[in-house]
Order: structure tokens, then sequence, then C-alpha cells
């Protein structure tokens, strides 16, 4: 949420949870029988689901993007250019949310 927040995306519920319901996962826990990286387990999820999974990051280094925007919005932009993966997760998620 924190990189919506910083593009100035509208994160009310309304928006946010339609997004969430056509792109997070229909199953849990990911990689269990009838939960894998898959059209047939994940449907239209596939693809952002895939993209995050896929996705080199850590707990400390999500928490060092989300101080970086904090304090300074504009460094969106380079994260997009740093983070290939996480740039195609939120033009996905933006897509779907508009």
């Amino acid at each position: 949420m924190f990189l919506l927040e910083a593009s100035r995306f509208p994160t009310d519920g309304s928006v946010s949870q339609r997004a969430s319901r056509l792109l997070m996962p229909p199953c849990s826990p990911l990689g269990t029988p009838g939960c894998t990286l898959s059209v047939h387990d994940l449907g239209r999820a596939l693809p952002f689901v895939s993209t995050l999974a896929l996705r080199h990051g850590t707990i400390d280094s999500v928490l060092h993007e989300y101080t970086k925007l904090r304090e300074n919005p504009a460094t969106l932009e380079a994260l997009v250019l740093t983070d290939p993966s996480l740039s195609l997760a939120l033009g996905l998620y933006l897509a779907v949310a508009r």
C-alpha cells in the first residue's frame, strides 16, 4: 500500500477491496497442493502473484523502501527503475483498480 500512497493512488476501502478481490490468490498457502503458481490454482490472480512471488525481497528491504518513500515520495520513480518486478506488480494493481 505504501507504493500506492506514494503514487497518490486512492487507497480507500472500495478501491483496494476491488483490486484485492481481482488480484489476490483465492487459496493459501502458496506452494501447497491445490495452491501452486498455476493458472488452474490462481486463475486471474496468477500474473500479480507470480510477479511478487518471484521478487527477491526481505522484510528489511520492504521497510527500507517504505522509509525512503515516506521521506521522499519522488523516489518512487527511482524504485520503479531499480525494481522492475515490483514496478510490474504495481502496474498490474493500478490497471485492475482503475
